[in-house]
């Protein structure tokens, strides 16, 4: 707006009150004058939406001028505090099938360097401080379990095959 003012000059421009109203109901009013006089296409408003950046899009210039602004700036850390309030917002949450897929097929293929494999490694629950509470847990879990005839059975053989570094091969049968 200040661009069009410095070129057609204040006689170009009139300002003057269209609605009275409350505080409360300002963005209201805003919103359906800017649709009505289609003030973002043909008008000086700058975003499509009343009080907010909502639908507005940067230039490419303007989006390299805020990544180089903002390049260099440590991000501060959150407090160990909000980092359990968000772990415990997120624990069971499932992601869609569709974001497990682009994830998993963005790390397809990238090596892992041996301190990388190393540290999968130690951090897996078999290989940690609690390894054998753990292990122990699950045989009690497991002690209490009643398991059929076919499952003691597939157990059995994929057992076999692991130790022989064979994998298991599963026959349906048809009765």
């Amino acid at each position: 707006m200040q661009s069009a003012w410095d070129k057609y000059g204040e006689v170009a421009f009139e300002f003057r009150i269209v609605v009275r109203c409350r505080p409360e109901h300002c963005l209201k009013h805003e919103q359906r004058l800017i649709d009505k006089l289609d003030a973002y296409v043909r008008g000086y408003n700058g975003c499509p939406t009343a009080g907010s950046m909502l639908g507005y899009e940067h230039t490419d210039e303007t989006r390299r001028k805020m990544s180089v602004s903002h390049t260099g700036i440590p991000r501060p850390k959150a407090s160990e505090e909000t980092r359990r309030k968000q772990s415990l917002q997120r624990r069971g949450r499932k992601l869609p099938p569709e974001w497990v897929a682009n994830m998993s097929k963005a790390r397809k293929g990238k090596p892992k360097s041996e301190a990388h494999r190393a540290a999968l490694i130690s951090s897996h629950w078999s290989n940690g401080p609690n390894a054998d509470a753990v292990r122990a847990k699950i045989a009690a879990g497991n002690a209490r379990r009643v398991w059929s005839e076919e499952s003691k059975m597939k157990i059995s053989i994929t057992k076999r095959n692991a130790n022989n570094g064979v994998a298991p091969v599963m026959q349906a049968t048809t009765s």
